[in-house]
């Protein structure tokens, strides 16, 4: 998710390298890994194979605060805060809802801002 989080790392084949320190590991003989760094970058370094996110992410959990009024989304993968349309959220008393009240409005918080 960490890699998720960085807009433009990863999305295709294309903005893919991989670096390693020759510190990474070594041979049955003890001979370091050859270090691949950014001077050395170039289509052997790319995935040979690449496969992009699609599966959607889903709400896991939720936790709600009526005394304060929050209300804390918890998801499968990260995703992008800014995208997350609060007024589409409806609290309801059931499955098969009886009651219900739809958001009108709120504040996104992340785990890095609050």
């Amino acid at each position: 998710n960490d890699v998720k989080l960085r807009n433009k790392l990863c999305l295709d084949n294309t903005n893919c390298y991989l670096r390693i320190s020759d510190d990474f590991g070594y041979d049955m003989a003890g001979n370091s890994i050859l270090e691949v760094n950014t001077t050395a970058f170039n289509s052997q370094h790319l995935p040979t194979a690449f496969i992009p996110d699609v599966t959607a992410p889903a709400a896991v959990e939720f936790s709600i605060n009526m005394n304060v009024g929050h209300l804390t989304l918890t998801f499968d993968e990260t995703v992008q805060v800014l995208t997350l349309e609060i007024i589409e959220l409806v609290i309801q008393d059931r499955w098969n809802a009886s009651e219900i009240h739809k958001l009108t409005g709120g504040t996104r918080l992340t785990t890095e801002n609050g």
